[in-house]
């Protein structure tokens, strides 16, 4: 029986040796969400359909409510049910889930299509197209990179269950493995490492329904191109959301995870969606074809083209800058449209031209029934039912309104003209799209342009949302500190407060030219493990005084690394000795003794008594051993001058050196003197000719790769060596009281004072600072009220400001993600922090 023939009388015969069958609709995301239901109740709704809550179409990806005016399932209307009618036509069964009956469905709402249902919107176009005796064609070829799955603590335990997001919540995506290392396109051999990976997704495909034409590996690490055979365009459409489906069910079976982002790694080719096209009639004629070349076309490179298939050119073309969100609908997908990363950046087209963004397929290089269109714009992360609406109904405009192509093929170009640029980023897309007079409402439905553009304005008001780290600025102030350490002679244990993650702790590490950190919290700790695995991080020293409750997971971790303990209490020996016998313990915890210079947080002053007991307690235990003599000059954030800097370091120098002095010292004993902060580490060569003699000497700060208004407050750090800011965007203009309102308040920027006045200051407009603030916004106002600027004429609703920060740990500390830009501002990468205690 055909499919195309399967009617609701057929099911109990379908599926007589079944229980459950398996349903699924497809979200704005191009994500499929469903469900399992008996048999019985699928048979009692195969019909009318049931009901599916429509919050399907009200939130993002990660399920995350919108944050935009979405009407298609606003939350006023408590996310009410849709009814999702299931498509037999698109029966098929799951081979990896026992064979279980699959249908795909679409979602009505008051006996009409949702707007934003890209199976509904694409059927609509089809019928279009049928009324008028015409078929579509689509063929779409998916490129993809493929990680090794890691476990929650990475990649060296076994013994965990795989689970990626569960890694991915402490990590960066950076510190994710491809499945292959190097580039290696069309490689007869790379498939053969991962064989049963490689061929389980090929033939499965084909059990799927889902078919495979051509399949082989593909530029960059880790990364095959699978090119789905042609079919009609609403059938590729279902094919590409389940080829995903497919492969990432498969990678969980082979312990892999396939990656559809555009943009997956920073300095690799990113990953397309190339969607070729054709209109036929309905015997399956080729309608592009033109029977014989034309020797009167405007150009060569249109010459066997016909005239439907140049008014459909011509309409493409035309749509192209309106149309963008519906090719690239992320933030990262514009991070692979970039010149020569093989990706298109301008409204283009030319026979067999891989760099244009529209590529034409016709005689001599084809044979005239496989005349077609390659739309190469779109990345790995499209919509295909969007995607291959908005191709439809933008050629069909140009079929309709009998448009001539403008603009010249690539061939054709004047000797230093370049074609008109595409918009490169999800913002300028959005606002091309849903201007009153983009191409975009005139031949999709309004309500569902709206609903789109809310939908990009949420991910785009999360992202803005967000803390941004410049990495050159990062490199240089941790080249420059590194560069201090080695020129005086000294080891260095970076300490991982500030921005907590993988990328700034391997950084500040040297890449392992230092193998030491210290961690205020267990979480980072747990976070640096990975940095252990890769044998570039030795030790860590927990930088709290030592509590009771903390020991088992220390105990625990210092399995994976060398545990090193802060002590101040006696009391904390005695801990060390309860825990010991409690457990078995039979190896002492090295211990720094924390030495009070003048911050007064922890730590015994050198001259207190209690110090010299401390020392005694701890020779005489058998649960700990002195390491060294640890101090942290706090306090040196008061100074304002290179001198008195370096007073609060001598005073930090002479302070654990005194205190070391307690010490039985044997000839063979070696003892750590540890000290530093950040502005005292910006003075470290005032110790050249003052370094302690008979002690390995140790410098330790965290700051510095961030820096902050405090830090430029010491008269250590300058302004330009800032890395961290914080992008907000202005709600509202107050003219009458010259203020304005941004979207960034405490929670986004911390209570944190300094001499600079405010809580942030605008880094272009530093007459501007966030001069007061609420749980979630702050407000814009001069800092000098003689200045005499007009806060309309500086700020205007919708533009974005970036904010210095006062105080970069406990700032960057509230985010969840952050974006890393270089000199120009452009995001090339994303950095997971490590988040808790």
């Amino acid at each position: 029986m055909s499919q195309d023939t399967i009617t609701v009388e057929d099911l109990p015969r379908l599926l007589e040796n079944d229980i459950s069958v398996k349903v699924a609709g497809i979200d704005c995301d191009g994500i499929l969400r469903g469900k399992v239901m008996a048999k019985e109740k699928f048979l009692g709704i195969a019909q009318k359909g049931f009901g599916f809550s429509s919050a399907v179409f009200g939130w993002d990806m990660q399920d995350v409510l919108y944050t935009t005016d979405a009407k298609i399932a606003p939350p006023e209307s408590g996310y009410v049910d849709f009814i999702a009618v299931p498509d037999l036509s698109s029966y098929r069964r799951i081979p990896w889930e026992d064979n279980i009956p699959f249908f795909l469905v679409r979602f009505v709402q008051n006996e009409k299509p949702v707007t934003a249902d890209g199976r509904s919107m694409l059927r609509s176009l089809t019928n279009k197209l049928a009324e008028a005796k015409c078929q579509a064609m689509a063929g779409v070829e998916l490129e993809f990179m493929n990680f090794q799955t890691p476990s929650q603590d990475g990649y060296a335990n076994d013994s965990q269950a795989r689970d990626v997001a569960a890694f991915l919540e402490r990590n960066a995506p950076s510190a994710l493995r491809p499945m292959t290392a190097g580039s290696f396109s069309y490689s007869a051999t790379r498939p053969v490492a991962f064989k049963k990976y490689f061929w389980d997704i090929f033939n499965t495909s084909a059990q799927f329904n889902c078919g495979i034409e051509g399949w082989h590996t593909e530029g960059g690490p880790g990364v095959y191109e699978a090119a789905l055979k042609v079919c009609n365009v609403t059938d590729m459409a279902d094919r590409v959301s389940l080829f995903k489906l497919l492969t990432k069910s498969i990678g969980i079976e082979h312990g892999i995870t396939p990656c559809f982002m555009a943009k997956p790694m920073y300095g690799q080719p990113g990953s397309s969606g190339h969607i070729h096209i054709s209109l036929c009639d309905l015997e399956g004629k080729n309608l592009f074809a033109r029977d014989t070349p034309d020797p009167n076309a405007p150009w060569s490179d249109a010459a066997s083209l016909s005239d439907m298939g140049r008014q459909f050119l011509a309409g493409l073309l035309e749509a192209l800058p309106d149309i963008m969100p519906l090719f690239a609908p992320t933030i990262n997908s514009y991070k692979r449209l970039v010149e020569n990363y093989w990706a298109p950046v301008n409204i283009s087209w030319g026979l067999e031209d891989r760099m244009a963004s529209i590529r034409i397929i016709t005689p001599p290089v084809c044979k005239p029934g496989a005349t077609r269109m390659e739309v190469r714009i779109p990345g790995a992360d499209l919509h295909p039912h969007y995607a291959l609406s908005v191709i439809l109904a933008a050629g069909w405009r140009g079929i309709e309104k009998k448009l001539d192509i403008k603009v010249p093929p690539m061939s054709a170009l004047k000797q230093g003209a370049r074609p008109e640029l595409l918009p490169n980023t999800l913002e300028e897309a959005i606002k091309r799209f849903s201007a009153p007079e983009s191409i975009a409402r005139e031949i999709l439905d309004g309500e569902f342009v709206d609903f789109f553009t809310a939908t990009r304005e949420h991910e785009l008001k999360v992202w803005r949302e967000a803390v941004t780290d410049c990495k050159p600025t990062l490199e240089r102030n941790v080249k420059q500190l590194l560069q201090d350490v080695k020129d005086l002679g000294i080891s260095f244990r970076p300490h991982v407060k500030t921005l907590k993650s993988l990328e700034v702790t391997r950084m500040m590490l040297g890449n392992g030219t230092h193998r030491k950190i210290v961690a205020s919290t267990l979480c980072e700790i747990r976070g640096a493990l990975p940095l252990a695995e890769e044998g570039i991080l030795d030790e860590c020293l927990y930088g709290l005084p030592i509590y009771p409750s903390a020991l088992p997971q220390l105990a625990a971790l210092s399995s994976k690394l060398r545990i090193v303990l802060m002590v101040d209490n006696e009391a904390q020996i005695d801990a060390l000795e309860a825990f010991a016998q409690s457990t078995g313990r039979t190896s002492p915890w090295s211990v720094f003794i924390k030495v009070d210079v003048g911050s007064h947080r922890a730590g015994l002053e050198s001259s207190s008594p209690a110090l010299q007991r401390l020392v005694e307690k701890v020779e005489g235990s058998s649960a700990a051993e002195v390491y060294g003599f640890y101090c942290h000059a706090g306090h040196s954030y008061a100074c304002r001058t290179e001198e008195a800097a370096a007073a609060v370091l001598r005073s930090e120098v002479e302070g654990v050196v005194r205190a070391a002095e307690y010490l039985h010292r044997k000839e063979e004993r070696k003892v750590v003197v540890s000290f530093g902060s950040t502005p005292t580490a910006h003075v470290l060569n005032s110790l050249r000719k003052a370094l302690p003699e008979g002690m390995e000497v140790e410098l330790h700060a965290g700051n510095f790769p961030a820096n902050d208004l405090q830090q430029v407050c010491t008269g250590l750090v300058a302004e330009e060596q800032q890395a961290v800011r914080v992008l907000a965007e202005v709600c509202s203009v107050y003219p009458e009281r010259n203020e304005a309102l941004i979207n960034a308040g405490t929670v986004a920027l911390t209570k944190e004072t300094s001499e600079v006045v405010g809580f942030g200051r605008v880094t272009d407009r530093p007459g501007w600072a966030v001069v007061r603030m609420a749980q979630e916004h702050g407000i814009l106002g001069l800092t000098d009220a003689s200045a005499g600027q007009r806060v309309e004429e500086v700020f205007h609703v919708g533009q974005k400001v970036m904010l210095h920060i006062q105080h970069a740990c406990i700032t960057a500390a509230q985010h969840h993600v952050y974006y890393v830009v270089d000199e120009e501002d452009v995001v090339r990468e994303t950095w997971v922090p490590w988040k808790g205690w």
